[in-house]
């Protein structure tokens, strides 16, 4: 009875041991785990980017009126505004405290107010004369 009492104490030292090491650990997995969600969801946003120039190119050759959507998931928080003939995409984890900044030349002016994305991207793509309106959803 003895022998039993005290392999059942030596199971509980080892398994509050492996607990302790488990809890000291956590917060590097936990970070370890936010930045690969952050570096997965900074190559969506370049996929989403290419989608979008590539979408505004062949709006170029269309006529006006001429629309597309483009789409993908958000994992963190991304912000999309343009410049001219420049979009830029804002990819921003809280979680992991980390920002990237994308850009795109196309070959026609944007005209979009910025928008604030999560979750889901969704944009709309309108061949005007001159330039593509870029609208939510």
């Amino acid at each position: 009875m003895k022998h039993s009492a005290q392999a059942s104490l030596e199971l509980a030292i080892v398994i509050a041991a492996f607990l302790s090491m488990f809890l000291l650990l956590l917060p590097s997995i936990h970070a370890l785990f936010d930045a690969g969600i952050f570096s997965f969801d900074v190559k969506n946003a370049q996929q989403f980017l290419h989608s979008f120039k590539e979408t505004a190119r062949q709006l170029s050759v269309f006529s006006s009126g001429s629309e597309k959507t483009i789409e993908s998931a958000v994992l963190t928080k991304w912000v999309i505004y343009s410049k001219q003939n420049k979009v830029f995409l804002q990819v921003h984890s809280e979680e992991a405290g980390k920002t990237k900044l994308l850009e795109a030349e196309l070959p026609l002016t944007v005209e979009m107010q910025e928008l604030e994305l999560q979750k889901e991207a969704r944009l709309r793509l309108v061949k005007s004369s001159s330039h593509v309106l870029v609208v939510n959803g």
